[in-house]
């Protein structure tokens, strides 16, 4: 048992979250209370929790389309070497796994650029056989 800072209450310790597990230690405060303060703080600081939120898309979008960019800038097409990445696009290739290809596919590698993860891992993973180029297709 243990006793919420917050409440004052007597409670189980599997209802604090935990604080450090690897050391074994749970929060001050119980779920409850913990969930009460942060609700009460995002009501307060609505404006710039939206704002931070906000800017924090922003930067993960532009670390996203960064990293297409050099990602794309170091590798060629295999069936012709072009090597400008504006040409140069991610494909689906069923049963293949994620691939670099042309004619405008785009794939979850190019679209993470557009939305807010962080870079996928798989990206590392593609060797040059992966990069064909969006002039083949057209």
């Amino acid at each position: 048992m243990k006793r919420c800072v917050s409440c004052g209450q007597l409670k189980d310790e599997e209802e604090f979250n935990w604080r450090y597990k690897d050391q074994g230690i749970h929060q001050p405060s119980c779920r409850d209370c913990q969930h009460g303060h942060q609700s009460e703080f995002y009501r307060n600081h609505q404006e710039e929790e939206k704002e931070r939120t906000r800017q924090k898309k922003v930067r993960a979008r532009e670390e996203a389309r960064s990293f297409v960019y050099e990602y794309l800038s170091t590798h060629t097409c295999q069936r012709c070497g072009e090597s400008d990445p504006r040409v140069l696009e991610f494909d689906h290739i069923r049963g293949k796994g994620t691939n670099v290809a042309c004619g405008g596919y785009l794939s979850h590698l190019s679209r993470f650029s557009k939305q807010n993860s962080a870079r996928p891992s798989t990206t590392l993973n593609f060797t040059r056989s992966d990069l064909p180029c969006a002039k083949l297709f057209h």
